[in-house]
């Protein structure tokens, strides 16, 4: 709760004191997690502006597909009137992890557009396609929340006629 949020921040401060920087963007969002999960969405908000920036400035995106997720994820459900906003953050983060070639990371900014696309048939609808084809690829070798995640996802989404041919859609 806000004593493990305290706890966090004096402990980015004592490193911030040392001149360190690197690990401040993974720092930054780990705040931003906890600050949301005590419902302070403004210093949550705060800490992943602050992180984008440092990463940027630093040349080292370790951690930004991760930062991205955790901020469209929150915006999409803390702060629905930045919604578009929020699917930007989301595709941008699949997008670094693609590039990055990490594909927990695209699972993670996959499931999180799936989220937040749902009254965007098209875009929701897109993003199920990017999920269903990275659970097919990874869950032969991986089972964990991630993949538990996205299998509900697909086994929730609407049965309808395949692209280019006739059938339904198989089951995850």
């Amino acid at each position: 709760g806000r004593e493990a949020l305290g706890e966090l921040s004096q402990g980015l401060t004592y490193y911030r004191d040392t001149g360190a920087e690197l690990m401040a963007p993974y720092f930054l969002t780990l705040r931003a997690e906890s600050a949301r999960a005590c419902g302070l969405i403004d210093e949550a908000l705060m800490s992943l502006e602050e992180a984008l920036p440092i990463a940027g400035r630093l040349g080292v995106h370790f951690y930004t597909p991760e930062t991205l997720r955790v901020k469209g994820v929150l915006l999409a459900f803390e702060r629905p009137d930045r919604g578009e906003e929020a699917r930007a953050c989301l595709r941008a983060a699949r997008a670094k992890a693609e590039e990055q070639g990490s594909p927990i990371g695209v699972l993670r900014a996959a499931v999180g557009l799936c989220q937040a696309t749902g009254e965007a048939p098209v875009e929701h609808a897109e993003a199920l396609e990017v999920l269903d084809s990275l659970y097919r690829r990874l869950r032969r070798w991986a089972d964990g929340p991630n993949l538990r995640d996205a299998a509900a996802m697909l086994a929730d989404r609407p049965r309808g006629p395949a692209r280019g041919g006739g059938g339904s859609a198989g089951t995850p």
